[in-house]
């Protein structure tokens, strides 16, 4: 297992396609680092995902959506959802590199399906 400096912190950002329906999020900025000894124990990996979206209806739409989709595993990972504004925002924390790897990319996966359907359905009709 490859061992991780305390002082690596990455962070990375993609461009997605803009939808003539939807504004789809431009910029997707990531962070991934070990946690401080100070708040959790030691080894932890933190990731980090936050999306724009082009109204707060949209993120908390997605919100939703995403929710129910809960880690299979009963230890090791814990994934945290929250909605800012407009934006939605994704904390994992996890033992395991391939085990955070897997869990964010399934994530990805159910995240671009949610963003696609959106799409398709076009904007969220006002409450």
């Amino acid at each position: 297992m490859m061992e991780i400096p305390d002082t690596f912190a990455p962070s990375a950002s993609c461009a997605l396609v803009r939808s003539p329906k939807l504004y789809l999020p431009t910029r997707i900025t990531t962070m991934a680092a070990p946690c401080t000894e100070n708040n959790h124990k030691q080894g932890t990996l933190e990731f980090a995902l936050d999306v724009p979206f082009p109204s707060t209806r949209e993120a908390s739409i997605a919100l939703q959506s995403l929710s129910p989709d809960r880690e299979p595993r009963k230890g090791g990972i814990s994934k945290e959802l929250t909605v800012s504004g407009s934006t939605l925002s994704v904390r994992w924390r996890a033992d395991e590199a391939r085990i955070l790897r897997v869990s964010v990319g399934s994530f990805m996966d159910h995240l671009s399906l949610v963003m696609e359907t959106m799409e398709l359905f076009g904007p969220p009709v006002p409450q």
